[in-house]
């Protein structure tokens, strides 16, 4: 029986069949090496190993260092003698608010002009007081302001309030001193008056600013003139009577306009 194959030069297989008029063709099938199948499994496994590098990469970078990770860690808390954990160290304190700028000074007072001050306080005909800011000598500072006052032309009120200090005139000088010279030092008596202590009374009445301060030390100042006089020393600071409660009272009537 002949054999239905037959090949052709072109490679397709001729069948032959012996009952058909027509000769059927079916294209041959090309064989498939074994070097495929190896270079497939070389580049399934290179495409594995470029995907596992990827992951690796992008983990690496999503990752802080390990220096990093140590920094940012809060400190372990050193261990104590009994071996327990020591508490973590307090928190550091706030910021203390910026300081704040003092409040600018005061301005001075005015400055005071003494001749300005004197005739305010005792008028007088030409207002010339103004050897009370020199003179050291409370006799003849009191007895400076007598004279002024006694010119033509002082106002009688002026004259009547001085005239009526008696004693206390050395004080009047003193007072009007200490309002209208600065700093101006307190006036002396004689020095044969000191076991009197007309010096510290005339400082008191100096420093005395309120008018319970002046009022004791017009206190003080009667006893220092009474004992003046009772040492029959009163010509000493121009005077002959005994100081009386009356004097007193007319110089704190003169102090009192201030």
């Amino acid at each position: 029986m002949t054999d239905p194959k037959r090949d052709n030069l072109d490679g397709t297989v001729v069948m032959d069949d012996p009952d058909a008029d027509v000769t059927r063709q079916r294209p041959a099938t090309t064989p498939i090496h074994p070097r495929w199948y190896l270079a497939g499994a070389l580049s399934f496994a290179a495409a594995l190993a470029v995907g596992y590098i990827i992951v690796v990469e992008i983990e690496r970078r999503s990752t802080p260092a390990p220096d990093a990770a140590m920094a940012a860690r809060p400190p372990a808390p050193e261990p104590r003698e009994d071996g327990s954990a020591a508490p973590p160290p307090p928190p550091p304190p706030p910021e203390a608010p910026p300081p704040v700028a003092p409040p600018p000074p005061p301005p001075p007072p005015p400055a005071v002009v003494p001749q300005v001050c004197l005739s305010e306080r005792l008028p007088t005909a030409d207002g010339d007081l103004g050897f009370l800011c020199s003179e050291a000598d409370a006799k003849l500072a009191a007895r400076g302001v007598t004279t002024t006052l006694a010119a033509t032309g002082t106002p009688k009120e002026s004259r009547n309030a001085w005239a009526g200090l008696g004693w206390y005139r050395m004080a009047g000088a003193q007072w009007l001193r200490a309002r209208c010279c600065g700093e101006a030092p307190t006036l002396q008596g004689p020095a044969a008056l000191a076991s009197c202590q007309l010096d510290d009374a005339l400082g008191a009445i100096r420093l005395a600013k309120a008018a319970d301060a002046l009022e004791a030390a017009a206190k003080s100042y009667f006893q220092a003139v009474d004992c003046i006089f009772k040492t029959n020393a009163a010509g000493l600071v121009d005077e002959r009577r005994r100081p009386t409660a009356a004097e007193r009272d007319a110089f704190l009537r003169f102090t009192a306009k201030d």
